[in-house]
């Protein structure tokens, strides 16, 4: 009897060990370079970033604490921010559309009679909102809604891919959110009548179980490889999207972050920007010293041989 404690002790010091480590693992990806955005803004912060694209050479990015976007230079040397109102914008994610020249932005969570919907905005040229919707159906939750979005198009018909952030899409309280493995894609076309534009659900893509993740930040697709990333699991997952089925080919690859120097605990959203080489973006860290680090940054990694 005088062992049980100190033999209780240690298995549950093991057993905190092993759910502390209880997450996908995979090669290591290679940091390149990385900034912080107070160091590539003339603004000063809070710089609360939320998503990225690539588009016309640059990144662009977008805050959910202010409607400005940002523009940097892959080289993380210099930056810019286009003109806005103040305001909490909510934006968790932003693609660019070559043939229209416009980006879309997604709005998290929207409070509507039927319950609270992702929004969708359309920015011009210039980065000036040009309409916006609400899209069916309802979300999860205020916080638990649109994470990341991707304009693509097949056969002349235009979509927009909405990754919801919980598993399931399910609200935070929800059970099924807890459910690790099932991230989902929204497939949104566009519709044009009458001069009126829409956006009509055509399917709902399912990433496979080897993305076992606990939410899903951010998605950007070269080709047909599509790259997810998850802020509470720090991990990144990339697989292989076949848009004529809408589907997952394949279990795909994870991949994990370097510890060194900090945490990559508040990462938000990524963006191919070549083969082998992805920017990513981090939030605030919301109090977590060992997030302080990396929070409020650009990133750049590189995929291992």
């Amino acid at each position: 009897m005088t062992h049980f404690p100190s033999s209780l002790a240690f298995l549950l010091a093991f057993s905190a060990l092993v759910l502390a480590d209880d997450k996908p693992k995979g090669p290591l990806l290679k940091l390149v370079r990385e900034a912080k955005c107070e160091k590539v803004f003339p603004s000063p912060g809070p710089f609360d970033a939320s998503g990225l694209t690539l588009a016309k050479g640059e990144l662009y990015l977008v805050f959910d604490t202010r409607k400005a976007i940002g523009v940097v230079s892959p080289d993380l040397k210099s930056g810019r921010l286009s003109e806005a109102p103040a305001g909490i914008s909510d934006y968790e994610g932003i693609s660019y559309d070559p043939e229209r020249g416009c980006f879309y932005v997604v709005v998290e969570a929207l409070r509507t009679p039927q319950g609270y919907k992702g929004g969708l905005i359309e920015l011009d040229a210039s980065l000036k909102p040009k309409a916006q919707w609400i899209l069916d159906p309802p979300i999860g939750g205020p916080s638990k809604g649109f994470e990341g979005v991707l304009a693509l198009r097949r056969a002349g018909r235009e979509y927009v891919l909405v990754m919801l952030e919980s598993n399931h899409g399910a609200a935070k309280a929800d059970p099924k959110a807890d459910d690790l493995g099932n991230g989902r894609l929204r497939v949104y076309e566009r519709k044009e009548a009458e001069g009126a534009v829409t956006w009509a659900l055509v399917t709902t893509i399912h990433l496979p179980s080897e993305a076992k993740f606990e939410d899903y930040a951010g998605l950007s697709l070269r080709g047909r490889r599509l790259a997810v990333v998850s802020q509470s699991t720090r991990r990144l997952w990339i697989g292989t999207l076949d848009p004529k089925r809408w589907a997952i080919e394949g279990k795909g690859q994870v991949y994990r972050f370097p510890k060194t120097g900090g945490r990559y605990g508040n990462l938000e959203g990524v963006a191919w920007l070549s083969d082998e080489q992805l920017a990513f973006v981090s939030d605030g860290a919301r109090g977590k010293a060992k997030n302080l680090a990396k929070a409020e940054s650009v990133h750049v990694f590189e995929l291992p041989e």
